[in-house]
């Protein structure tokens, strides 16, 4: 009885850590970032509960919305509208106000991968 009292124990402790881990990027996403590189205030991403990011550019009226999963380097951007088309960038949390992502802008398949910096 004592063992499966520990093992249950352990079987719980398991189950918090890897629950908390899942959710520490997530949340210290939350809020509004602007590019500040390569072009400054050019796009804004604002991150909500629920995994979801919304893409937009100052001065226009159309945005973006996505689900967003994040794992190792990468984030896997896919648009609410139409899940069938995602895509999986490269991505790094500098601080708790900054990141850099691989560039969301099109560009020439040929041109070597460029990056975008964003801060709150």
């Amino acid at each position: 009885m004592k063992n499966l009292k520990l093992i249950c124990l352990l079987i719980l402790l398991g189950v918090y850590a890897s629950c908390s881990n899942d959710n520490d990027d997530n949340d210290i996403l939350i809020g509004t970032y602007t590019e500040t590189s390569p072009v400054n205030g050019r796009t804004q991403l604002r991150f909500e509960l629920g995994k979801i990011v919304i893409k937009s550019e100052p001065g226009h009226v159309s945005q973006t919305k996505f689900f967003y999963e994040l794992k190792d380097n990468t984030i896997k951007l896919t648009p609410i509208r139409n899940s069938m088309y995602s895509s999986e960038l490269e991505f790094y949390i500098i601080n708790e106000s900054k990141f850099e992502i691989q560039n969301l802008h099109v560009h020439i398949p040929e041109a070597p991968t460029s990056y975008m910096t964003f801060e709150k």
